[in-house]
């Protein structure tokens, strides 16, 4: 029976060795990264950038001079799941300044980045007049239209009740909107001429909302547009702004006919200095927000050479950094975006390591910490919302419907 068991033992221990010697070799070869970007510069005049591509460990893959405004099909050779991208911008009307944007740990393929982008579309506009009839003296009467850029309101004498509006109106149909937040009375007309009457007695009543407000914050300012048609935001029309309008009875004031899709903005300064801003977009104006008392994070080291920052619970989708120089030879501001995963990074050396071209023989060791500001967005991730930023198809439907920013500057 011994025999019989050091027997099987010997033939188990050939036949794993067998399966060794016969066991596939890993797989060592350098693969292929293939994608797609493309970027569209502020200004046209700016008519290159340079593109490069590092690994995590500062390896340089890619360096190349790239057209904007074209899409580019390129490749790098890496097994490294997630890269780092940098983009270096000239501004053509000066030879010393620079635009320079990394995404660290990201995979680039499809973006289509559009600096400045916008949802606006500029159409044709005419100066036109509406005449408000039986409408009782505001001084703070807010007026506007959907593409308008002027606005004159004169009450030529304000016991009359009786109020011009002078504007740029859309054509060929334009919608003018008009608050007078003191008596809560707003009104919509279709503008389909230059020269109006417009009687004010049927006007309706504006809904006031004021929102529980965090505990010692300061410089609280709201702001809200409209959009006639839901989904449609080539034409942003404004209802209402706290610079002009603000109250303690209220924080915001807004129409409930018409606007089929509301955009809400609101900031504030919390007691340590921060600042917040909250981005909603909805067929309701949110009645109740997520204001954060304090910061969702803080700067631990702000030198050049050592970056570390910390979070809180409530974790951002991303950050960014933004560092500034400006010297006799190069104005530039740096625009470093991470996951909330990465708090700490050396930028001089990520600056050293991939010597940009379009830098070659400029000094760039001073730059200096500018901001940090953190970007929450509800169900996305550091890399989709990267991904939304880079899609201007998405951007224009403006799929991302919420965000908490939280912002420092240095």
């Amino acid at each position: 029976m011994r025999l019989k068991f050091l027997l099987s033992v010997l033939m188990a221990a050939i036949l794993v060795g067998c399966d060794k010697e016969n066991a596939p070799s890993p797989d060592t070869s350098v693969k292929d990264f293939d994608f797609t970007f493309r970027y569209d510069a502020p200004l046209t005049t700016i008519n290159q950038f340079e593109l490069l591509l590092t690994q995590k460990d500062g390896e340089v893959l890619l360096d190349t001079l790239l057209s904007t405004g074209t899409q580019h099909a390129l490749t790098a050779k890496t097994n490294d799941p997630k890269l780092n991208l940098t983009l270096v911008t000239p501004d053509a009307a000066n030879r010393n300044m620079y635009s320079i944007t990394t995404y660290n740990q990201v995979n680039p393929d499809k973006w289509h980045i559009v600096a400045g982008f916008t949802t606006e579309v500029n159409e044709p506009t005419l100066a036109a007049e509406i005449r408000y009839t039986n409408i009782p003296y505001d001084a703070k009467a807010f007026f506007s239209s959907k593409q308008s850029n002027w606005t004159g309101l004169s009450w030529p004498n304000p016991t009359d009740n009786y109020l011009i509006a002078n504007y740029n109106r859309l054509l060929p149909t334009d919608l003018a909107y008009i608050l007078l937040p003191t008596h809560g009375k707003y009104m919509f007309t279709e503008a389909s001429s230059d020269l109006m009457s417009v009687d004010f007695s049927n006007a309706n009543t504006s809904t006031k909302l004021k929102y529980n407000r965090p505990a010692n914050i300061t410089k609280f300012r709201t702001f809200l547009h409209g959009y006639s048609k839901a989904g449609d935001y080539t034409h942003t029309q404004p209802l209402f702004n706290s610079d002009y309008m603000s109250s303690e009875a209220y924080d915001l004031q807004y129409p409930s006919t018409v606007i089929e899709e509301f955009e809400l903005n609101v900031y504030y300064t919390d007691a340590d200095g921060y600042q917040h801003r909250y981005n909603h977009i909805g067929s309701a104006v949110p009645q109740i927000m997520p204001f954060s008392e304090k910061s969702n994070f803080k700067v631990a080291k702000s030198d050049f050479s050592d970056f570390q920052v910390s979070f809180t619970d409530n974790l951002p989708s991303l950050y960014f950094s933004r560092w500034a120089l400006a010297t006799a030879d190069v104005n530039a501001n740096w625009y470093i975006y991470s996951s909330p995963e990465e708090v700490s990074y050396n930028p001089k050396r990520i600056l050293e390591e991939l010597k940009p071209k379009l830098l070659a023989g400029k000094s760039v060791a001073g730059f200096k910490l500018s901001s940090v500001q953190t970007i929450k967005a509800p169900n996305y991730t550091y890399q989709s919302y990267c991904d939304y930023y880079g899609s201007p198809e998405a951007r224009a439907k403006k799929t991302m419907k919420e965000t908490q920013q939280i912002g420092k500057s240095f």
